[in-house]
């Protein structure tokens, strides 16, 4: 459809019907965005009237249970959030993607030459050229097209904005010059190799499935090349408690140095043990090694965490001593919902003798202080709350809810 033809199809009922799949009882609003992100898309690179546009979505994502361990061949339960990136496109036949994000300059990556450019390490033109190059890779012709994108992923909040950015142009790339052929687990490998080799951040591959896929879902990377994903039949909203995305006052932005060093870090625990990531790693040699590993890498307490995350080997009795991403599923199918928040710091602790390492103290106490539970990693700004918690405005410190989407 051109540009006047979807200015009409979205002022109608069935529009919001057919966006409510995503966005739930937020569809009106969210229609809204989309007649904006038609007149931006207007306004920057003008209409004929006769161009075909398309409209496209990828969404953030929420860590439930499994932070850090996707690179450690690990399981992660993560969740899909109903906020997004969208992008109004069409196709081009000058060989070059032109890109303007709301807000943003706009970026123009030439496909004649998809290689490496050092100079555009952490930059958007990067993850286009990577998303390009990799799919060109796969045998796909990749042509030029031009896109509007607007965003209502928090930035800097853990949402994972840049791979919603990584899906929303791959969807793009394989609608427009792919004939739809990858599915949502190569799209998101599309996007975490955009990441790893052109933007250089040197992440596993949880955000980008999260995001491709969509849902509640369960992942396990005991083989990266092949992740095994599975939906989740889970509502949160049925249980009393919702999602949130709470003010911390703190930003992910501009960290990848310090990410970088996460999995390094972990695998060097893993190297002492002679496996290159810590899921190879036996539980009671870990355990055993404790004092030594703490003489030879220093910051052993964070590791533990880490590997209680990544360590799926087995369930152990009594009250933990160690529930990781594959038990919070179990809980879910078992019990539902409801029981998420009773075990949450659980399942991010690791009993060593009489001693525990929870979630960091300053989440559990943000969360308590709101009636809720916190359920992702201290890296997160998502708790799962009580329902009848009050959700205030993001800015201005308070929490904003959030809901689960296809």
């Amino acid at each position: 459809m051109n540009a006047a033809m979807w200015r009409e199809r979205i002022k109608t009922a069935g529009f919001e019907k057919e966006i409510a799949a995503l966005y739930g009882d937020k569809a009106c609003e969210n229609a809204a965005r989309y007649g904006k992100l038609i007149d931006l898309y207007e306004e920057t690179f003008g209409a004929d009237g006769t161009e075909e546009i398309g409209l496209f979505s990828a969404p953030g994502r929420t860590e439930i249970g499994g932070n850090h361990t996707d690179h450690e061949c690990g399981r992660v339960l993560a969740a899909a959030v109903d906020l997004d990136t969208i992008a109004a496109a069409s196709k081009s036949d000058d060989g070059c993607i032109s890109l303007l994000s709301e807000g943003y300059p706009i970026c123009r990556v030439q496909l004649e030459d998809l290689s490496v450019r050092e100079e555009e390490k952490n930059s958007t033109a990067s993850l286009i050229r990577g998303v390009a190059a990799r799919f060109a890779e796969l045998g796909c012709k990749v042509g030029g097209f031009r896109a509007v994108v607007s965003s209502s992923v928090l930035p800097g909040s853990g949402l994972s904005s840049s791979a919603a950015f990584e899906v929303l142009v791959g969807n793009i790339i394989n609608s427009f010059f792919h004939d739809g052929k990858a599915d949502a687990v190569l799209i998101a490998q599309i996007g975490q190799y955009a990441e790893n080799v052109y933007f250089g951040k040197p992440s596993g591959l949880m955000d980008q499935t999260a995001s491709s896929v969509g849902n509640i879902l369960t992942i396990d990377f005991e083989d990266p090349a092949k992740p095994v994903v599975h939906k989740l039949d889970a509502d949160f909203d049925q249980t009393g408690l919702k999602l949130c995305i709470i003010n911390c006052w703190a930003s992910h932005a501009d960290l990848t140095g310090e990410y970088a060093a996460v999995p390094v870090e972990m695998q060097e625990i893993a190297g002492y043990f002679g496996q290159k990531v810590l899921r190879k790693v036996n539980r009671t040699d870990f355990l055993n090694a404790v004092p030594e590993l703490r003489r030879k890498f220093g910051r052993t307490k964070e590791h533990i965490h880490r590997y209680a995350l990544a360590d799926t080997h087995h369930a152990g009795g009594g009250v933990v001593p160690r529930l990781a991403a594959v038990q919070l599923v179990a809980f879910i199918h078992q019990n539902g919902g409801k029981v998420l928040g009773g075990v949450a710091a659980q399942a991010h602790g690791l009993h060593e003798g009489d001693n525990v390492f929870p979630l960091p103290a300053e989440v559990v106490r943000l969360a308590d202080a709101r009636m809720g539970a916190a359920v992702a990693h201290g890296d997160e700004h998502v708790v799962l709350l009580q329902a009848d918690a009050h959700p205030r405005d993001h800015e201005s410190g308070g929490q904003v809810a959030l809901r689960a989407r296809q």
